[in-house]
């Protein structure tokens, strides 16, 4: 996983106003679903971060959206409908997230991604 670049790309994101707006033109634009958020990251984001020099798979994405978002609710007893902070995702979907997570099978699922073993069931 190329995490250095996407979490450098993130940061970058999240502070720069123009390049959030080229990427809300180029999804206003994107022909496909917007529904089908890999086809979105992959058309559309993804070249917006190789233009600023940052390099990455739409797994590397997603396994730093997913220990991102661990990380910030592995807590237990933190409000699963708490809301979030303003850490941008654009794979998660936050509504199967907490209602996964309100009931623990998501969780360990997340993990297990994570981690890249199964429990051996």
């Amino acid at each position: 996983m190329n995490s250095d670049a996407v979490s450098q790309f993130m940061a970058l994101y999240q502070s720069d106003p123009d390049l959030q707006e080229k990427f809300a033109q180029a999804e206003a634009a994107y022909p496909g679903s917007l529904d089908i958020r890999e086809a979105v990251v992959e058309e559309i984001l993804l070249p917006l971060a190789k233009e600023a020099g940052f390099s990455f798979t739409v797994e590397d994405l997603h396994s730093y959206e997913t220990a991102v978002y661990l990380d910030k609710h592995r807590d237990e007893e933190q409000d699963p409908d708490a809301p979030d902070d303003d850490t941008i995702f654009f794979l998660l979907d936050f509504r199967f997230l907490r209602s996964g997570l309100r009931h623990g099978r998501l969780l360990l699922l997340l993990k297990i991604r994570i981690l890249g073993k199964s429990p051996g069931w």
